[in-house]
């Protein structure tokens, strides 16, 4: 839920900013962000701001408007209603996010590849030179904790790999009347912040003909 609010309120604070949204802006706001951050119950920092959003004219209406066509006698979007949406065509809320956050998989990466490996030698060394007792039962025990913990970031990374999350965005993958195929890019990331990424993860979404 972290990850989804920071980037609504990128997304969302930048469309304000500019003063309209296009309408796939907001589809994709609203599918990919927003409607997943309000079934894990959200805190209500992003309804705020999506309601600003919502307030926002579409950017063909501000093209009307220029042509000299009262924005008056446009309508706005729609009010967002969760209730009313189709939810079914996205995976539920576990599968689309890992077991842990960003921050407790880091806390517990560090655990098992270096303080409880370090702790346990200490342990150990310092036990054999001071006849600590017990010494084998606590580095036993260390190695079982370590093994639990390392089994849960597995199962975390396997999780991730497997949601939305671990994409960048999506290709989308559209064909005309005559066969040719057009493909979009779909952001689920900050686009200000791409130029600087390493790498850019996409997942595949085929609308044209042949994926049928």
């Amino acid at each position: 839920m972290g990850l989804a609010c920071i980037q609504g309120e990128q997304l969302g604070f930048r469309y304000i900013e500019q003063g309209y949204i296009t309408r796939d802006e907001l589809q994709s706001l609203q599918k990919y962000i927003y409607i997943p951050y309000r079934e894990l119950g959200g805190n209500g920092v992003l309804d705020r701001i999506m309601q600003s959003v919502l307030e926002l004219p579409i950017e063909q209406e501000l093209r009307h408007s220029a042509e000299g066509e009262s924005m008056s006698n446009t309508p706005k979007p729609p009010e967002l209603d969760a209730s009313v949406m189709e939810l079914d065509e996205y995976e539920t809320v576990q599968q689309k996010l890992a077991l842990l956050s960003s921050k407790a998989y880091d806390v517990i990466k560090a655990l098992v590849q270096i303080v409880i490996p370090a702790t346990s030698a200490a342990y150990f060394s310092l036990g054999e030179l001071w006849e600590w007792p017990g010494v084998p039962k606590v580095v036993g025990s260390l190695a079982i904790v370590a093994t639990l913990l390392g089994t849960l970031l597995k199962l975390s990374k396997r999780s991730y790999d497997r949601s939305d999350e671990s994409n960048d965005g999506e290709l989308v993958v559209t064909q005309n009347e005559l066969g040719k195929k057009y493909y979009s890019f779909e952001p689920s990331v900050d686009i200000r912040a791409i130029p600087s990424m390493d790498k850019l993860v996409l997942k595949v979404k085929d609308l044209s003909e042949d994926a049928g």
